[in-house]
């Protein structure tokens, strides 16, 4: 029997009675799963089915903390879009404009070797 129990474990099927079989959380504001599941709970969790608002926090949280789980069930849950970041600099400091003609030029001919290889082919033809 131990033999057993030692390859369900390295194959990620743990019966042992630490596992949790099945949770149901709510989560009333997006991005509290780390609060209302604690890492060593996380860990043993093998079915989870979450309801209310979550958001990308909770997802990183699900990847990198719920090891044994093997269920989830969000068909209850509703994503929600992070609140951005606010910094001290504008918006036009971080974005450069260019024109569309730039944005190809830049894009297909990023170096002298593609211009040259283009007047080639067009001349060939």
């Amino acid at each position: 029997m131990d033999l057993i129990r030692i390859f369900k474990n390295i194959l990620g099927k743990n019966d042992s009675a630490d596992s949790i079989k099945s949770l149901s959380v709510e989560l009333t504001e997006a991005g509290s799963l780390s609060e209302k599941i604690s890492e060593v709970q996380a860990e043993a969790i093998l079915s989870l089915t979450i309801k209310g608002h979550i958001n990308g926090d909770d997802l990183s949280y699900l990847h990198s903390h719920f090891t044994s789980l093997t269920k989830l069930d969000l068909t209850e849950a509703e994503a929600v879009a992070a609140p951005a970041p606010v910094d001290d600099e504008p918006l036009d400091r971080n974005v450069r404009l260019m024109s569309p003609t730039q944005m190809v030029l830049r894009r297909f001919f990023r170096s002298k070797l593609s211009v040259i290889g283009l007047v080639t082919i067009i001349l060939l033809f």
